[in-house]
């Protein structure tokens, strides 16, 4: 027996534990279809900035990176990693239907 082994005794089932159990997997269930409805939208938002990067300028692409808060750091040459990227997607943004506006592009989610 290692130090984390122990024995437990299982709880008899109560009337109580069991609706708590159906609270849980029902509030469990609602955060997975909320968190995968906010990946569709974002999906759908890339999918409709792609179509349309090549009509964008270059300050109209800038603007997008930020808003997807993508963030360059550019190294010495002898450094490793010479370059790091990183992004920071606004979920709360996809959470509340206010998907951020590049440029005149509108997108419906």
């Amino acid at each position: 027996m290692t130090g984390l082994d122990c024995a437990v005794e299982p709880l008899a089932p109560s009337p109580e534990g069991e609706a708590l159990a159906r609270r849980t997997e029902a509030m469990l269930r609602r955060v997975h279809d909320e968190n995968l409805e906010r990946l569709q939208d974002l999906e759908t938002w890339c999918r409709t900035i792609a179509d349309r990067l090549a009509e964008l300028s270059y300050a109209e692409q800038r603007q997008t990176l930020v808003t997807l808060g993508v963030q360059a750091t550019v190294n010495c040459a002898d450094h490793e990693p010479q370059y790091e990227v990183t992004v920071s997607i606004p979920l709360e943004s996809i959470a509340s239907n206010n998907m951020p506006k590049v440029a005149n592009l509108v997108v419906d989610a």
